[in-house]
């Protein structure tokens, strides 16, 4: 299955609001995946990113595949 945004959606302040979210909470998960943490937590801090990631690739003309 994919989802694409049309170009008039990701220009929607909505979208745009989001995106700033999405960007500053990957940039906080990255700082965290930085620091020493067990096994567990690492793998649950890669899998936060990888959400945020497909969340901001909405951005592109490619659709998303899930």
């Amino acid at each position: 299955m994919t989802f694409q945004l049309t170009k008039m959606e990701r220009a929607d302040p909505l979208f745009l609001k989001l995106k700033a979210h999405y960007e500053q909470k990957l940039a906080n998960l990255r700082a965290m995946n930085d620091n020493d943490n067990s096994p567990d937590m690492t793998a649950s801090t890669r899998g936060r990113i990888k959400e945020c990631k497909l969340f901001l690739s909405l951005d592109q003309d490619q659709p998303v595949i899930e």
